[in-house]
């Protein structure tokens, strides 16, 4: 049987921002990106969380608005949002600024899919059906 689960998002400046536990002990902003492939955490927030640089994963390649770049990986044994846990997910990292979104990356793909994923950007809710 799906669980569905509702949350409500705070919007501003147009992206969703989503507090995202990391670890089960620390909380990042992560902004909701559709269009996003990959999870992104930039590696400075990764270094407050206690990664070191030589954690790295390997490499693998993220498109952006300017282009294609080959960035980090890291391994993130528990990733969660409001109850949905990701385990072992695979993160890219770079230095990027999020403007004044007050956000450490961006929540991609990677992360809901396995999930059904429904935005209403009316009510700035989602529902997820596991």
């Amino acid at each position: 049987m799906a669980s569905i689960q509702t949350f409500e998002l705070d919007s501003f400046n147009n992206v969703i921002v989503i507090p995202t536990l990391v670890n089960g002990k620390d909380y990042i902003n992560l902004i909701l990106d559709t269009g996003a492939s990959h999870t992104v955490i930039n590696l400075t927030r990764l270094i407050d969380l206690g990664y070191k640089i030589s954690d790295t994963q390997g490499l693998t390649l993220i498109a952006t608005a300017n282009g294609i770049i080959e960035e980090n990986t890291y391994l993130i044994p528990t990733i969660s949002f409001a109850g949905i846990i990701k385990k072992d997910l695979l993160v890219a990292s770079y230095h990027f600024e999020t403007g004044d979104y007050g956000a450490d990356g961006v929540l991609g793909l990677d992360f809901f899919k396995d999930l059904s994923l429904t935005i209403d950007f009316k009510n700035l809710t989602i529902e997820v059906r596991e």
